[in-house]
């Protein structure tokens, strides 16, 4: 920082005089009566005006006085007079130095680069040769003064003339923050200012204060600040000097208008929370649980706060496990229970809640009501949904939210929700449980439709359930192809678990069953079986205490296809009868042949390829009998597939060419891919592998265009074999593609034999 030049001797004096410059121009009286009124002879007040003597304080008081200055001005003139009698080196080295910064933190660990992103710009705003001001943004327990005091106390050698600090109290209990006369009339105290030569009102106070630090190299912190109207008054506006500024609010005016550059600090990500920790209980004891740090850091959810929290339970109690310590935040529900301390700088509840008071009451309530979406993320449709707000005026709530550090804005209309925020929102929430329970149906129903669309748009062709109307307020996505859903699935795919948890807690057992079956292509084009099982098991658990048959006969199809699809035969077959009676006794056609197509999978999973033939036959007579073109297409290419693994090519051929037409002709393309697969599986029989890789890379690519990852992976397996027999080298890259995509699906035992089947590429090669 470069160093400003210091003011003249003579700098208090021209600041005095231009004072009874000031005061003469508007009073215009003759120097005579001045005199006169002060008590001084004419020749000594003409002197002073004419800049030739100083007068003593008392003598510029009484003359100020003479000319009807007001209170303010009466006492800087006392005050001008004061420093030119004492200065005779310049006034700075004159003048107090203040030292008012509270002590820094100990342990600092885990912000190193917004230390660095402090310097840098407190060095750009030097060059640039105007006064340095930095907000440091962030939410209550983030650390934004700990950041800051280290900082300057780091840097005190870049601000010679001392340094001035202010609590505003922006987040005080008493809800009232700190007026900048408060903290203005303690900084000009600092700087030599007596009680009595104080002026009166705030612009008096703020031209006396900038008047001090001209030409100065101070720095200025204000803590805790709540809105801009704290700050302006504050800011010395003089090169050489700095102001930065901590807020849980964003400040826009002041960086917008008044030209302060933002620092934003987030959550700790884990390696600096692990540093954190490390630097309160030591290497060695975090190096003995390595388990339970990872919890713990996990449990914290990057807070400094509430690391800070644990740390000093952990100091004072050596004898306690930091396993235990994990044990007691384990439960959200008592988390923030556990977090808190008796001193309210400490309670993790009493710093949100100061927060959560400042809000505006659609605020507050969007903050209460979204704490309760099942994932960290969230947009303006599913606030709406939530709070039944239109989704112009929930997205304005996220983004108040967001401007109070109470969420993070990830991109311009997504926002996240700190985990332990969360709990706090969930705790406001039950506070009303009519209100929570309402959000909480809108939001079942949010996540319903939209499944519900996004597998009407995978497959328009499978017959449809009946999903009963959204409650008022909802907003319901609406994925309009094949390409929108895959993608409305991928980006809410980890909450649609948790909400058919929540329907089931709240007592829609219909909404339980549907949202499996909404998800049902979702997961097997993603070849996520195990989930896709979890959820079938809750959807028929669900279907069976209503009553309904229809809804228990889908569920216990769906629960057997997926067993079987895992290889968990018996469990498939045992389901599968049970279908087959169900539809039999309901006399359901449809239900009949999906049962049948589904035990042909589960016969040929099982190495009986006639049972499979005859299954895949029955399923293709009743599809036949029905108008169900789609699935009239798949059980044709069924029933080739078989015919190819009785040895029957030739016929196997057959069925899959007119399914393959069919397909077509639907537009089906992941039926179009599965064709092609079969149609190479037929040429590697016969024995034209070129026609096999043919097929199968037109199979794989149309997998890849519909996202169809788990029917990839497995024509990826059978394109490596034909790669094998062939001795091309390529078929090490495949199977590599095939066992990471198995892996990736939890199917390991499909991946080992990817793994083993790479090996006999490698060993082609020696």
């Amino acid at each position: 920082m470069a160093t400003p030049e210091v003011p003249a001797v003579s700098a208090w004096h021209g600041e005095l005089l231009d004072l009874f410059r000031r005061l003469r121009a508007t009073t215009v009286r003759p120097v005579r009566h001045v005199a006169a009124r002060a008590g001084y002879a004419p020749g000594h007040v003409s002197e002073v005006f004419n800049g030739k003597k100083k007068p003593s304080p008392e003598a510029a008081e009484a003359i100020a006085a003479a000319l009807g200055a007001g209170a303010d001005d009466v006492s800087l003139a006392r005050l001008y007079a004061e420093r030119l009698a004492s200065t005779t080196a310049g006034p700075r080295d004159r003048l107090p130095v203040p030292d008012m910064l509270p002590p820094p933190g100990t342990s600092f660990a885990g912000r190193h680069a917004e230390l660095a992103g402090l310097t840098a710009m407190v060095g750009a705003d030097a060059e640039d040769g105007v006064e340095c001001g930095i907000v440091v943004v962030g939410a209550g327990g983030v650390g934004k003064t700990w950041l800051v005091l280290r900082w300057a106390h780091t840097h005190r050698d870049l601000f010679p003339d001392g340094q001035l600090h202010a609590d505003l109290r922006g987040f005080h209990p008493s809800g009232a923050p700190a007026a900048p006369d408060e903290a203005l009339r303690a900084f000009l105290g600092q700087l030599g200012v007596r009680s009595s030569a104080m002026p009166a009102d705030l612009a008096g106070q703020v031209a006396l204060y900038r008047r001090l630090t001209a030409g100065r190299r101070l720095l200025v912190v204000l803590d805790n600040v709540r809105d801009a109207d704290q700050i302006g008054p504050l800011r010395t506006g003089h090169p050489g000097c700095c102001v930065i500024v901590t807020s849980r609010g964003e400040l826009t005016r002041p960086v917008i208008q008044g030209g302060l550059r933002r620092l934003r600090l987030g959550m700790l990500d884990p390696g600096q929370a692990r540093e954190l920790l490390t630097a309160q209980l030591g290497a060695a004891r975090l190096a003995a649980e390595p388990d339970a740090v990872a919890r713990l850091v996990q449990l914290c959810a990057g807070l400094p706060l509430a690391l800070r929290i644990v740390s000093a339970r952990a100091l004072l109690h050596p004898e306690w496990s930091l396993a235990s310590l994990a044990a007691e935040l384990a439960d959200g529900a008592t988390r923030l229970d556990a977090l808190e301390e008796d001193d309210p700088e400490l309670s993790l509840r009493e710093i949100f809640t100061r927060s959560y008071r400042t809000l505006e009451p659609d605020v507050a309530r969007t903050l209460r009501l979204c704490s309760l979406a099942p994932a960290a993320d969230l947009g303006g449709p599913l606030a709406a949904s939530l709070t039944g707000l239109a989704p112009p005026a929930a997205l304005a709530a996220l983004r108040r939210l967001a401007g109070a550090s109470l969420a993070e804005r990830v991109t311009p209309d997504r926002f996240r929700l700190h985990d332990l925020l969360r709990l706090y929102g969930i705790e406001r929430a039950r506070s009303d449980p009519e209100e929570e329970r309402a959000a909480l149906h809108r939001l079942i129903d949010h996540y319903l439709h939209g499944a519900y669309a996004g597998e009407r748009a995978l497959v328009p062709q499978r017959p449809a359930i009946a999903v009963r109307p959204a409650a008022a307020g909802t907003v319901v996505p609406a994925p309009a192809d094949p390409e929108a859903a895959m993608a409305w699935f991928d980006e809410h795919y980890a909450a649609l678990p948790q909400v058919q948890v929540i329907a089931e807690a709240l007592g829609r057992p219909d909404a339980v069953w549907q949202l499996a079956w909404s998800l049902d292509n979702y997961h097997y084009r993603r070849g996520l079986s195990h989930q896709q099982r979890d959820m079938w098991q809750r959807g028929l658990s669900a279907a069976r205490s209503t009553g309904d048959t229809g809804a228990v006969l889908l569920a216990t199809l769906c629960l057997g296809n997926v067993s079987v699809r895992m290889g968990r035969h018996d469990d498939g077959l045992r389901h599968l009868a049970e279908a087959l009676r169900l539809a039999r006794e309901r006399r359901d056609p449809t239900a009949e042949a999906q049962t049948h197509r589904v035990l042909g999978l589960a016969w040929e999973a099982r190495g009986d390829d006639r049972r499979s033939l005859r299954s895949h036959a029955a399923a293709l007579r009743l599809f036949s009998a029905t108008d169900a073109p789609m699935f009239r297409a798949i059980q044709l290419n069924a029933v080739g597939e078989s015919y190819a693994y009785l040895g029957h090519l030739d016929r196997a051929r057959r069925y899959c060419r007119g399914a393959l037409r069919l397909h077509q002709e639907l537009g089906n393309r992941s039926g179009e891919a599965a064709t092609l697969d079969s149609l190479g599986t037929i040429a590697r029989r016969a024995g034209l592998r070129a026609d096999a890789r043919m097929y199968y890379q037109r199979a794989l690519d149309l997998y890849r265009a519909v996202g169809h990852a788990a029917a990839e992976a497995d024509t990826l397996l059978r394109l490596g074999e034909v790669l094998i027999e062939g001795h091309d080298p390529a078929a090490a890259v495949v199977l590599q593609q095939a066992a990471s995509l198995l892996r990736h699906q939890h199917r390991y035992d499909q991946a080992e034999h990817a793994d083993r089947r790479l090996a006999t590429v490698f060993a082609q090669d020696q």
